[in-house]
Formats: structure tokens, sequence, C-alpha cells
């Protein structure tokens, strides 16, 4: 499976899923839901989610142009 940026930065901070859906005011089963692009975010909570991952809302709106496969083929 290919890894959100999302994912990426939660795992290399070692957040759980359930730790991030508390900062964010969020639940751990919409951000599972994000983590494998079954939905998208909201733009409150893709700001939300960027500011706590230390990444860009673009990689939590779009995540599928930030995905290792993506870039392999640009």
């Amino acid at each position: 499976m290919q890894m959100t940026p999302m994912r990426r930065a939660r795992k290399a901070l070692g957040m759980s899923l359930e730790g991030l859906a508390k900062l964010v005011g969020s639940t751990k089963g919409h951000l599972s839901s994000l983590e494998n692009q079954r939905n998208r975010a909201s733009p409150e909570l893709a700001e939300s989610l960027a500011k706590e991952l230390g990444v860009s809302e673009m990689e939590i709106l779009y995540p599928e142009r930030f995905t290792n496969e993506y870039r392999d083929w640009e």
C-alpha cells in the first residue's frame, strides 16, 4: 500500500491515529479513511492536520500527488 504524506508524517512523529485525532478534533476512523484515500479532508481539517504533522495542506488535500508511486513516474 502506498503511504500518503499524512501517514508518513504521522509515523515519523511516532503518533497514533487516536492521538492525532484528539489533537485535531476528529475521529480515528475518519483519519484512517483519509490515510487510505477513501475520503478527503475538509479545508479546515487539512489545515489542522498540516499544522500538527508539519506538512503542507496540499499534501493532505491531494495526497495522490505526493505518493511515492506518483513521484516515480513524474
